[in-house]
């Protein structure tokens, strides 16, 4: 296995050219993207930071998952650049403060968050860019010319030179904890770190497994395993366009497998939670001892009160 993400990407994209990469709704539309042109769309736009002078900087990325959002982060860690995944649930203040904390100097913004934009120019003086996270062609100029999208940041990168691959102890993400015991921190991950948990990883698939991607993207659990593992194996990822809807979801794009975590299958109905394991072959959950301890001991209640059999 590759210590960089950047081989690991052309592997896979060379392997799996011809194979459909991710599916997402539009509406009651099914899209989808193969390989070829997820690798075509990163390059692109590695090409372009770097030839708007970003090579070597900090760049944030606020936004849920994505097609647009994961391929702009793989142009970021592909190159020479390290990626700063935040949440975009926080309030404006607490990501401009986390970006002022990060050093960025560009931020990848989902175009639901476009409001954001005035905060962020405001309050983080370092911020030199923002990219919305849509690759349509723009209808109207944009109001500042620090405002773009990924269209003109392709368009940037045409003809231009790519940039060196990252070494093994670069700083490929900086992810912040959540703060429960103090000030959020931030923890820098090399791309030996990102690389190595691929090489880790014991499970094994067949190239066109289906997985349904329902965490959040921003967290490490979700990047490493649900879309670093699934490229590495050529796996179909389909994008859950909201945890509300994640039974309809199932129903449309039929996964093999999904990742969930004990919070999520508390907020569920129990008639919901049985419809889950009965259409998905593997649930991968991770579980801290005193979150298991919690989970059981309200599961156990729950079915006394129900008079329900313990399988």
């Amino acid at each position: 296995m590759s210590a960089l993400i950047r081989e690991v990407m052309e592997d896979s994209c060379r392997e799996f050219a011809d194979l459909t990469a991710v599916k997402w709704l539009v509406k009651k539309d099914i899209q989808e993207r193969k390989y070829s042109k997820i690798y075509e769309n990163l390059t692109a736009i590695r090409k372009g930071l770097i030839a708007e002078g970003f090579e070597k900087k900090h760049i944030a990325f606020i936004g849920g998952s994505s097609v647009w959002w994961i391929e702009s982060y793989l142009g970021v860690v592909t190159g020479c650049m390290t990626a700063v995944p935040l949440d975009k649930g926080f309030p404006g203040d607490e990501l401009a403060e986390l970006i002022n904390r990060s050093d960025a100097e560009g931020v990848f913004l989902d175009v639901d968050k476009r409001e954001l934009a005035d905060t962020i120019f405001e309050k983080c003086k370092s911020i030199r860019k923002i990219w919305l996270l849509d690759e349509n062609e723009p209808e109207e100029e944009f109001e500042s010319d620090k405002l773009e999208n990924l269209a003109i940041l392709k368009h940037a990168g045409e003809g231009a030179e790519d940039g060196a691959e990252p070494k093994p102890d670069d700083i490929a993400m900086i992810l912040f904890t959540s703060g429960t015991t103090g000030k959020s921190k931030g923890v820098m991950l090399t791309q030996n770190n990102l690389a190595s948990n691929l090489e880790a990883m014991s499970f094994s698939t067949a190239p066109g497994v289906v997985l349904l991607n329902v965490l959040p993207v921003h967290h490490a659990f979700c990047l490493v395993m649900d879309w670093l593992r699934g490229f590495a194996r050529g796996a179909v990822i389909c994008v859950s366009d909201s945890f509300m809807h994640m039974i309809r979801n199932m129903s449309i794009f039929k996964p093999h497998s999904m990742l969930m975590v004990p919070l999520m299958i508390e907020t569920r109905s129990l008639a919901d939670v049985c419809v889950i394991y009965l259409q998905v072959e593997r649930i991968w959950m991770i579980i801290i001892w005193n979150s298991s301890v919690t989970l059981t001991s309200r599961s156990w209640r729950a079915m006394v009160c129900q008079n329900a059999h313990l399988l």
